[in-house]
Formats: structure tokens, sequence, C-alpha cells
């Protein structure tokens, strides 16, 4: 009775597949836990690997790495005006931001110290619309800037 109660129980669990999901070393893949084998002992199902789709991403745009769905490109200084250290973005959504387009920068000194930050939004950008922010620092000492976040909402 014990040993059918164990195939039954055993026989379930396999029936039932992968029980849950965990987070490998990059977004696009997934190593799948909670299997069993035929006899009870637990195992990885596996890594499941999924591609992102860029091909709706304009020629000179990058993807944004903390969301798939946004592409961005830095702009060149003619494309915008600032004050004394200033940076620009062409952002474009795939879906839009029917509530907001933010975006934040890091500023590091030539040290690659991290001086200041600098952020702009916008409060609707509709779907594969271009978006231009302009990021300035009143201060003279920023060499260069890093994207630390776009979100759109």
């Amino acid at each position: 009775m014990k040993k059918i109660l164990g195939l039954a129980i055993a026989s379930v669990l396999l029936l039932s597949g992968c029980g849950g999901t965990s987070v490998a070393s990059s977004e696009s893949e997934r190593t799948v836990t909670g299997c069993f084998d035929a006899v009870g002992n637990a195992k990885p199902c596996g890594t499941i690997t999924t591609v992102s789709d860029d091909s709706w991403i304009p020629e000179g745009f990058n993807s944004y790495s903390g969301d798939n769905d946004i592409a961005w490109r830095w702009l060149k200084s003619s494309e915008f005006s600032g004050y004394y250290e200033a940076w620009g973005l062409m952002i474009i959504p795939r879906y839009g931001c029917q509530n907001g387009l933010y975006a934040e920068l890091n500023v590091l000194d030539k040290n690659d110290v991290i001086v200041g930050y600098t952020n702009d939004s916008l409060s609707y950008v509709g779907a594969m619309q271009k978006a231009k922010l302009t990021f300035d620092l009143l201060e003279d000492d920023g060499a260069f800037a890093t994207i630390e976040r776009i979100s759109c909402y």
C-alpha cells in the first residue's frame, strides 16, 4: 500500500509539471525548478531561453536593458541646447507611455566619481513616438553621464 501511495504521489507530481521558476544570470534565461523524476526526487526542469524581439527598434537606437520595449539614443549637441553641461536622449516607447516617461542620468567627473544627477520627464508619449529629453547640470564639473533609469508609465 505504501509503495502504491508513493507511486501515486510521484505520478501526480510528474503530471503537474514544473512547480516554479527562478531567475538565472540574465533576464532572457530562466531555470525552471520544481519537477520530479519517476521516483519522486526533485530535479531541475531545465532552462528556457526567451528571445527578445528587437526588430521594431529603428536604426541607430539601442534597446534599453531595463525594458525591451524602450529604444534610446544619445542626441548630438546640435539636436538640443542646454546650460553648462548638458546631455540629450531620444527615446521611443514601443507601446507608448500613457501616464508619462521619466529618465535619470548620473553625472560623473573625469575620475569616474559621481558628482550629480539630472532627470527629465514628459507626461505622455504615444506608441512609436519619438520623445526628446534634455538633461542639464548647472555645475561645470561633469565629464560624462550614464543612464540610470528610463521608466515608461
